[in-house]
């Protein structure tokens, strides 16, 4: 009983390992995107400092609970 106890905490805190991984994968294909619009002038430079010190944050966030 004790052992399906702890198989399962390790399976959720995989699965949230796995979620917070997703989640840094997703902000670094948004920056890039940002940088694209950046770069093709569809975006103002005041535009995208805000965009990429929102994804900055978020990230700090993500990486903080992916290596808990």
């Amino acid at each position: 009983m004790i052992e399906e106890q702890s198989n399962g905490t390790q399976g959720d805190h995989e699965l949230e390992v796995k979620a917070w991984s997703d989640r840094l994968d997703n902000l670094d294909r948004k920056r890039g995107g940002y940088l694209d619009l950046a770069a093709e002038a569809i975006m103002d430079r005041d535009e995208l400092r805000t965009k990429l010190a929102e994804i900055r944050e978020s990230r700090e966030v993500a990486e903080r609970n992916w290596r808990s």
